[in-house]
């Protein structure tokens, strides 16, 4: 029989995953976006000698934000890049202390994106106080706090995700036991 508190943390990374899938198709949205931009620009260059005003200023942006909306999905989904063959080996051999390795792995992953949010914080309350934005002034500008918004958000959901999964490898871990 599950416990309340099992089903409770169950429904809510369930919630939680839900929500790191639409953004994810929301990251995938901006790509489709930043493509047409892209090719947009080029055409208006090549047929009317004219490129779109501000192109390199959205897409650098939007590039910035499609990463870190997409962060914990990719972490989510175990995609993140990295080198794992050490601890494949040190499972095979020694499972639990592989097993202990990786969720001290994901622990510190956790911990480091709790201190990319923290970091983020301020300049992303600067940008809103301030209407911070890039470009020049009569020809383009775009406010630069929604890209911070969503590094802060981005960070946040990624430790979260780690810290799931250190939680999950703990249960598994138990479960073996």
């Amino acid at each position: 029989m599950n416990s309340p508190a099992k089903e409770l943390f169950r429904s809510v990374v369930s919630g939680y995953e839900g929500m790191l899938r639409y953004l994810d198709g929301v990251g995938s949205f901006l790509v489709l976006l930043i493509m047409i931009l892209v090719c947009t620009d080029i055409a208006a260059r090549s047929i009317f000698n004219s490129p779109l005003s501000g192109v390199p200023i959205v897409v650098s942006l939007c590039i910035t934000v499609v990463v870190f909306i997409q962060l914990g999905s990719s972490v989510r989904a175990l995609r993140m890049v990295s080198s794992d063959q050490l601890l494949n080996q040190i499972k095979r051999k020694a499972p639990r202390l592989g097993d202990k390795i990786e969720r001290f792995f994901f622990l510190l992953c956790s911990l480091i994106f709790l201190l990319m949010a923290k970091a983020v914080w301020p300049p992303m309350l600067d940008a809103i106080a301030d209407n911070e934005f890039v470009g020049v002034v009569g020809t383009f500008t775009a406010p630069t706090w929604p890209m911070y918004v969503v590094v802060f958000c981005g960070c946040v959901l990624t430790s979260l995700q780690y810290f799931i999964h250190t939680c999950s490898s703990r249960v598994a871990a138990l479960v073996k036991d």
